[in-house]
């Protein structure tokens, strides 16, 4: 009354109860049942086999390779790490603080935008490097600059700015063709960022006049990087908001003195975050009325 079980020659047997279902016939191989050229990533090698041996991964345990849950859509990998989130998840790979099932990181954007060498680079031969859909940002920015050229004097410099926003001056102190790239930094507030862009964020490098574009084989190159602000996260602080009190500054879990005490230190200043509440770059009144009226609650 059982069904025949067929040996699949161009198969690799498994080994010693690593396959098939009983009943199984031994006449000389472990033969399979059933469907037993099911073999979903067509490799020549059936599924259950694969898993069996460790040849394939199945951290969700329902007898289908990883790759082929997510290739059919049946697992997501929002991280494409190649592990299911549901895995990445249960085994603490990635934390899920809300228990949406979707890892957190993936629900946060840390953004980092790379120029490619921006040449030739001097007076005359400005560039500009263009982020498209420049999400807002929650809390400080930073333009990270590599360089070679005609920067040596104490007039040979750089200024940059945000879509027409002056945001700093870079190469005050460098040297004229250096071997390697010359390095140097602006951080800007997220306040100062978010007014400044738009859809897009275009950072415009302009050397001053004195700075020759044909000294050397001069460029200039540009990483933008900041915690951005997304659906899930709306204070751009990296975490999800259904996992994070803010108003609890010091995390102890109610709103009280010390987090009344923190915001008093951070008066007048923009943090790039909490204690400034409503994002305006600026601890003050608002965000000192929004602490007292959640005065005493707990977060939980």
């Amino acid at each position: 009354g059982n069904e025949r079980f067929v040996d699949e020659p161009l198969i690799p047997d498994c080994p010693l109860g690593g396959c098939g279902v009983a009943p199984i016939i031994d006449i000389g191989a472990y033969e399979f049942g059933g469907t037993p050229t099911l073999d979903c990533n067509t490799n020549g090698l059936i599924d259950i086999c694969e898993i069996d041996t460790g040849r394939a991964p199945d951290c969700n345990g329902n007898g289908i390779p990883d790759e082929c849950d997510l290739a059919s859509g049946f697992s997501a990998d929002c991280n494409g790490n190649g592990i299911p989130d549901t895995c990445d998840i249960d085994s603490e790979l990635s934390i899920d603080c809300d228990g949406n099932g979707v890892p957190d990181e993936c629900e946060v954007l840390f953004l980092v935008a790379e120029s490619p060498q921006l040449s030739p680079f001097g007076a005359g031969s400005p560039q500009s490097f263009t982020i498209f859909d420049a999400p807002d940002s929650g809390g400080f920015v930073t333009l990270s600059f590599e360089a070679i050229g005609d920067l040596g004097g104490t007039v040979e410099f750089v200024e940059v700015d945000i879509n027409g926003t002056a945001v700093g001056t870079v190469y005050v102190h460098a040297r004229d063709c250096s071997v390697q790239p010359s390095t140097d930094e602006i951080v800007i507030s997220s306040a100062v960022y978010n007014a400044a862009i738009t859809s897009e964020a275009v950072i415009n490098m302009v050397a001053e006049p004195l700075v020759d574009p044909d000294l050397c084989s001069s460029f200039i190159s540009v990483t933008v990087s900041y915690q951005a602000i997304t659906a899930a996260d709306q204070n751009g602080n990296g975490l999800p908001d259904d996992c994070e009190c803010p108003l609890d500054l010091d995390g102890s879990g109610t709103i009280d003195v010390p987090d009344l005490l923190q915001l008093l230190a951070a008066w007048g200043l923009d943090p790039g975050g909490p204690p400034d509440f409503d994002g305006d770059g600026e601890v003050a009144v608002p965000d000192l009325l929004a602490l007292l009226a959640n005065w005493g609650s707990s977060c939980s």
